[in-house]
């Protein structure tokens, strides 16, 4: 075929995992349950229906609009090249969503996605392709292992940012184009961010209660320390992630904080997802280990936790004043974990020492912007 006729062929892309790193279907059910949390008892209802209908559902409950997406620019790149091609934007995600993601990057003829009643994944989507430009009309841009049900129809694949099997089986079956990856860091080396290690070393704040009231060779107490430390390591870690989920939207929109895996598309939302039940799980075996009375007060430093990070750290002098006691619930887990009993001016003395640390640290910054 030469390049005039080529350059008649549409070439069709997919969009989750391929023309965008994410996934808008799980980005659009979280931001639902961020903004209607009252709508997350619906979601098992909307499953019975079936996919299609539960992503309607859940577009309907969101404007598309909203959803801050980080695009693959390598890909777009390329895409960009081709003035003359016709181009495509197809996905199992809902039309609305597609439909809104084709407007922000205008370089598309047209699109096709989901409606309540075909999930254009696999099969139907090749079905919908070849119904549409007939077999071997098209060529097709994917990423994952659905897409090996597309590929046999299309008359070149592009394979986009595909692990090295999927890839292997792509070149041995399919004739391909082209091969585009982005540069990545190693897998484990993003979720360790996610964990932010950097942050745990605040949880020192457990061994407050040794230095107050040696245990002396007591390894047992010292040893139930140790792991309220990890607890609240883990639970410090889980929170991360929550945070990053609840903030992914505008993380995405601020300068500074896009690069975070989370945001920039590296880690997906499902192993966000994994990441946060293992820290919890983690922290939920060692507290029952700490001790019954560990594990309740951890709950409450989670909860407490939580609540700070959906609406209170928005929320002047009340975010100090929460934060100050989150520091402070350390030592007394500490304390809970060994045993030891602290006296109420000690704590009320470190509430206070937190909250000047606080103040000192905001007139420092403020004094920096002024």
């Amino acid at each position: 075929m030469n390049d005039a006729e080529q350059s008649k062929v549409p070439l069709c892309v997919d969009l989750d995992g391929t023309l965008c790193r994410g996934d808008t279907s799980w980005e659009s059910t979280l931001l639902m349950i961020f903004r209607h949390p009252l709508k997350l008892v619906a979601l098992p209802f909307w499953l019975l229906g079936g996919r299609p209908v539960f992503k309607a559902r859940v577009t309907a409950q969101v404007s598309p609009d909203a959803l801050e997406l980080t695009l693959n620019e390598v890909l777009l790149e390329y895409l960009r090249r081709e003035p003359h091609r016709p181009l495509y934007l197809v996905s199992g995600a809902n039309q609305a969503i597609v439909e809104s993601v084709a407007r922000r990057v205008p370089i598309f003829a047209g699109c096709f996605g989901s409606d309540e009643h075909t999930n254009l994944t696999g099969a139907a989507k090749a079905a919908r392709l070849v119904g549409q430009f007939g077999e071997k009309g098209f060529d097709y841009a994917g990423n994952a292992t659905i897409d090996l049900k597309v590929w046999p129809h299309a008359r070149a694949a592009i394979i986009v940012n595909a692990g090295k099997s999927l890839r292997l089986k792509a070149e041995r079956r399919f004739p391909i184009e082209t091969v585009i990856s982005e540069k990545r860091g190693r897998p484990w080396r993003e979720w360790l961010l996610c964990l932010r290690p950097h942050q745990w070393a605040i949880n020192l704040l457990v061994f407050v209660p040794f230095i107050l009231a040696p245990l002396g060779n007591d390894l047992h107490l010292l040893l139930r320390m140790i792991l309220a430390f990890l607890a609240f390591c883990g639970v410090n870690s889980a929170l991360s992630v929550f945070d990053d989920l609840f903030d992914l939207q505008a993380d995405r929109r601020d300068a500074h904080k896009r690069g975070r895996p989370l945001a920039s598309g590296v880690v997906s939302i499902l192993s966000a997802l994994i990441i946060l039940v293992l820290s919890l799980g983690f922290s939920a075996v060692l507290a029952v280990v700490a001790g019954v009375a560990f594990v309740w007060l951890l709950v409450g430093y989670a909860v407490m936790s939580a609540f700070y990070a959906i609406a209170i750290k928005q929320i002047a002098h009340l975010n100090l004043i929460v934060l100050s006691a989150l520091y402070a619930t350390r030592i007394i887990g500490g304390a809970w974990a060994a045993a030891v009993a602290l006296p109420a001016w000690f704590l009320g003395f470190s509430f206070f020492l937190f909250m000047s640390f606080g103040l000192a640290k905001r007139y420092i910054i403020r004094s920096r912007l002024a």
